[in-house]
């Protein structure tokens, strides 16, 4: 009977535990398989290689965050239903032959803008004719670090070679003589380009190339490598689902191949110190069918506006020793009382520089006798930023007049901040003197000899606005000789 089996031998309560132990496994197991396939379930990325997270954002070929690791901002929120870093699309240029922004054969960038035209009738090649573009910059981390501006841009075609311009100017478009809006080229000005090769995955031949010149008759200097880590970008390996609601031409989703998204830290891509320091308002993106610079340019769409620099624009806060801050402004009286003179000094605060790069050099603090600070000040102390950023305390400033006063403080900026200034109206020194007047009435009139005789001496002060407190006031009355003086009632103070 041994021979039946190994369970043959067990006793029947083993066996009993035995078969127990199967059912709780077989329990626990369908537990977790409802449990995985109840639970919510996770938002991929449309790439399964190369994402990366550029200044907080996720550039993995999709549109929702949080569908990466590390995760970070994106266009949609995580659930794809409601706004990211954008509630929609930026820019919605029409595909095919609806599209009346597509410039004429043969117009290149190395054409001066102001002669280029519209094609007008036949739309852009499908692998260069953009449609849906979306486009937003901030300063990551905020308010203290470089500028960042993020670009996804849809295409027709998933195949082909097309490069993009990314064209950053400090002003705004303009319109041309043959009725285009072209960019308003001004010295200072970046072209970024970058190119997604055939039908695969998105690379970014990082260059950065800077205009010198009128915005007709100038040119951009040699194109400068950048490296991945600062200008990165992904085409979609797999369809990307649009958030729910945002109009698309393409659809619900946009084809593999068909969304290309791209992240530039512009303060470290082109810095400051070999480009200049300079704000931007405006992005002009455009389609070429090739690379390089000769080849023809096709698609463009409506310039984006921005508010982005290749250098930090820091903010000065000033505060006037003993005075009184609210709102923003700091307030100070003083009073001139029996002195020909008072002094005060002043100091300042920066916040929202280039966390890097500290402001160097130095803060001028600027005192003015009218509202509007223009004109030559009345007196100016320049004082140096030390290694932290921090500035020195300003000298004492001597005013002696009754009056209002305005003070500034300035900087000038450097290689990674811009120039900054505190307002007219952020200090105001107010000083006073007071306005003494005294009377002296006989109590009667005429009076014998030999009868007593009063006064009332009545001291005041000023109540027009500007005068200050009296203090420690002393009367002087002589009398004339043969007069015997008294004080009626008694009182102590006077002599």
């Amino acid at each position: 009977m041994k021979s039946r089996g190994f369970a043959w031998s067990l006793s029947e309560r083993t066996r009993r535990g035995i078969t127990l132990s199967w059912l709780l496994l077989f329990v626990l197991s369908i537990l977790l398989q409802y449990g995985t396939l109840a639970g919510p379930k996770p938002a991929l990325a449309a790439n399964s290689a190369n994402n990366a997270n550029i200044g907080g954002f996720e550039i993995d070929g999709d549109f929702p965050a949080n569908s990466m690791t590390p995760n970070g901002a994106d266009w949609s929120n995580a659930g794809n239903d409601g706004a990211g870093l954008v509630n929609g699309p930026t820019v919605q240029d029409p595909l095919g032959n609806g599209d009346a922004t597509v410039l004429s054969n043969g117009v290149s960038d190395g054409d001066s803008v102001a002669t280029w035209q519209m094609n007008g009738s036949a739309g852009a090649p499908q692998k260069s004719d953009m449609g849906n573009v979306y486009a937003v910059n901030r300063r990551f981390p905020a308010g203290t670090g470089d500028f960042y501006s993020y670009v996804g841009i849809e295409r027709k075609a998933s195949t082909g070679t097309v490069q993009y311009d990314l064209e950053f100017n400090q002003l705004n478009n303009l319109t041309n003589a043959n009725g285009v809006s072209v960019p308003n080229r001004s010295t200072g000005d970046l072209l970024f380009t970058g190119t997604q090769q055939g039908g695969g995955s998105w690379i970014i031949q990082g260059t950065v190339q800077k205009w010198t010149g009128a915005w007709n008759t100038g040119s951009w200097s040699a194109p400068t490598a950048v490296p991945t880590s600062l200008f990165y970008g992904l085409a979609n390996e797999f369809a990307a689902v649009h958030p729910s609601g945002w109009a698309d031409d393409l659809g619900s989703t946009v084809p593999i191949n068909q969304f290309a998204e791209m992240a530039i830290d512009v303060t470290a891509a082109a810095p400051a110190a070999n480009f200049g320091c300079h704000s931007f308002g405006a992005l002009n993106l455009r389609s070429i069918s090739s690379t390089g610079q000769t080849p023809e340019l096709k698609d463009v769409v409506a310039p984006i506006p921005v508010d982005l620099s290749n250098c930090a624009n820091p903010k000065l806060t000033t505060v006037l020793t003993g005075g009184q801050s609210s709102n923003g402004t700091s307030a100070l009286t003083l009073d001139l009382g029996t002195s020909s003179s008072v002094t005060f000094t002043d100091t300042a605060v920066f916040s929202g520089q280039n966390a890097s790069h500290q402001p160097t050099g130095t803060v001028t603090y600027s005192v003015y006798a009218n509202s509007t600070c223009t004109g030559t000040p009345m007196a100016t102390d320049s004082q140096p930023i030390d290694v932290s950023g921090n500035v020195h305390v300003s000298k004492s400033f001597t005013l002696n007049a009754v009056g209002t006063y305005y003070v500034v403080a300035s900087y000038a900026g450097d290689n990674y901040n811009t120039a900054a200034s505190s307002g007219c109206a952020d200090e105001v020194v107010t000083v006073v003197k007071p306005a003494l007047s005294i009377t002296k009435t006989a109590d009667a009139t005429p009076v014998n000899a030999g009868d007593p005789i009063g006064f009332t001496v009545t001291v005041s002060n000023s109540n027009v606005a500007g005068t200050g407190t009296a203090k420690g006031v002393t009367v002087n009355d002589p009398l004339p000789a043969g007069v015997t003086w008294a004080i009626s009632p008694a009182s102590t103070g006077w002599s």
